[in-house]
């Protein structure tokens, strides 16, 4: 019986080598957070039905991996988003904290409220499309 011990530790140590190798693999390779944006950067070319508070524009730039920046014309917000289904979920929002003069001291508020709806992407071409049940803004590549 000796051999069936050393035969299934063997074959337990093989199963353990090769999960183990899966995730050096798995972890080493890039993976985006939202399929066919990371390294993309966009910038609002219309908003409807209202504008941005000071006009904005939206800027929303997708990092590696799940990092997203974004600023609405004030302060720029720095976190996650991942894509859930059609929907960009963003998550743990950081902001700078500069006092912006009225109109624009809205238009973070405004960015905050649009992210936490969760909002529908489409992605054509250089275009991005973001909606929620009340917004709909259209972006552009933008390569600057």
């Amino acid at each position: 019986m000796p051999g069936l011990t050393v035969t299934r530790f063997t074959a337990a140590a093989a199963s353990v080598a090769a999960c183990a190798a899966t995730l050096l693999v798995a972890s080493s390779s890039p993976v985006e957070a939202v399929p066919g944006l990371a390294g993309r950067s966009y910038v609002s070319v219309s908003v409807t039905p209202a504008p941005i508070p000071g006009g904005g524009p939206l800027r929303i730039a997708f990092a590696e991996k799940d990092r997203v920046s974004l600023s609405a014309g004030c302060n720029r917000m720095i976190g996650t988003v991942t894509a859930k289904g059609d929907r960009l979920v963003f998550s743990q929002l950081a902001s700078t904290k500069m006092a912006c003069p009225p109109p624009r001291d809205h238009a973070d508020g405004w960015a905050v409220d649009f992210a936490k709806q969760s909002p529908s992407y489409r992605l054509v071409g250089p275009g991005l499309t973001l909606s929620t049940p009340t917004t709909t803004v259209l972006l552009r590549e933008d390569s600057a």
